[in-house]
């Protein structure tokens, strides 16, 4: 079976931030970026545990179908920035394909499963309360907003995320790019630990 499918560098590029590079889960594969070819659509996805990342393609699959992409593809595509390349996808075999450059690379996919992304998403927003975010967590959305989009002149910055809480954690969305969907793990901190903290600053002032 082949899987022919579009999609773009600027967004694999962008949504590999977010693999877990060290090492994949115990029960599923997160070292690299899952392709998940629908028939409305095909979507790139990453995840660490923690924080999550999916961008779509609107587009029309007559062959639907799934594969994990390494996430070593992107050193080989800093020449490609900003392209968009067909990928056919047959059996563990992965074909790029830069049409304008008449140009095509292969690369063998990853074997195992990756996480049941869809059931993770949080589809309401919730009063929540007592919520925190790493910051460096969302400083990957702002490095992702700035391969997928250009510098607003009048603000001064590439992107703004709007986070909807949510239990555990939070949907994220960026302005000026409908196609990308976050999500961030939250830390809940009770209040006594925030007042022990507050005192100890207080008293360092």
């Amino acid at each position: 079976m082949t899987i022919k499918t579009t999609i773009t560098v600027s967004a694999l590029e962008a949504v590999s931030l977010f693999v877990d590079k060290k090492s994949g889960l115990l029960r599923w594969r997160t070292d690299g970026i899952f392709c998940d070819v629908l028939p409305g659509e095909t979507r790139l996805v990453a995840t660490d545990g923690y924080c999550l990342a999916i961008y779509r393609f609107p587009q029309e699959n007559e062959i639907t179908g799934s594969a994990i992409i390494p996430v070593d593809v992107i050193k080989y595509f800093k020449k490609w920035k900003g392209a968009v390349v067909d990928l056919v996808i047959k059996d563990r075999r992965l074909t790029f394909i830069h049409s304008g450059h008449e140009e095509e690379v292969q690369f063998a996919s990853i074997e195992g499963r990756f996480p049941e992304y869809g059931s993770i998403l949080p589809m309401i927003e919730s009063e929540a309360k007592n919520t925190y975010y790493n910051p460096t967590a969302l400083l990957r959305f702002e490095k992702a907003a700035k391969i997928l989009m250009s510098r607003d002149k009048d603000l001064n910055f590439y992107s703004l995320c709007k986070l909807y809480p949510n239990g555990d954690n939070a949907v994220v969305e960026m302005l000026g790019d409908d196609n990308f969907t976050g999500m961030v793990m939250s830390y809940k901190l009770t209040e006594e630990y925030k007042e022990k903290k507050l005192n100890t600053w207080w008293k360092l002032g």
